[in-house]
């Protein structure tokens, strides 16, 4: 069999056309696969350099708050809670209690509300005192408030800590049980 020679006569107008089409088909054809999937990558950076930058704002805002609470948090560990040997304040000073607990209460950031003793233990010839107090504050400052109590030779125990919220700070309800002699 002989080979065949199919000459195909296409006018000199429509080569233009095919050639046309086919250059047009090439430059779609790199858009498409070029142009299009970089602009996509490029949003998407875009949008992941915003989350960024909030997130820098965010930390730049919060910033000072959580240094101050940094500062709250610092604690000294070369320091040793106080354990003084336990000795009975004597009830002729049982008055001072007043002045001693509220010097305390200031030194630690907080408000005195109430200091009232249970003056039934005292009739009683009792060795122990309940003094119920209602102090102000933040828990910072009952961390300190503690220690500081701590520190007195008298302080038996604390019995109960209620704590409620207040508009601007918390109110600390405590008995605490003193030795007398």
């Amino acid at each position: 069999m002989a080979k065949r020679n199919i000459k195909l006569d296409v006018p000199a107008y429509n080569k233009c056309v095919v050639f046309f089409l086919i250059c047009l088909s090439g430059i779609l054809f790199f858009i498409y696969m070029g142009i299009v999937p970089a602009h996509k990558s490029i949003v998407g950076l875009n949008r992941k350099i915003e989350d960024a930058q909030l997130q820098v704002d965010i930390q730049e805002t919060l910033l000072p708050i959580y240094k101050l609470l940094k500062e709250d948090f610092m604690i000294d560990d070369d320091k040793e809670l106080p354990f003084p040997a336990k000795a009975g304040l004597p009830r002729k000073q049982t008055d001072e209690i007043f002045a001693v607990f509220r010097e305390m209460t200031r030194k630690c950031n907080m408000e005195a509300l109430s200091i009232v003793p249970d003056l039934n233990y005292l009739q009683k010839n009792s060795r122990f005192l309940l003094v119920n107090t209602i102090v102000r504050g933040d828990f910072f400052s009952l961390r300190k408030l503690m220690i500081a109590l701590g520190e007195l030779p008298y302080l038996e125990h604390i019995e109960t800590i209620d704590i409620q919220q207040d508009k601007d700070a918390k109110e600390f309800k405590m008995n605490i049980w003193i030795t007398l002699s």
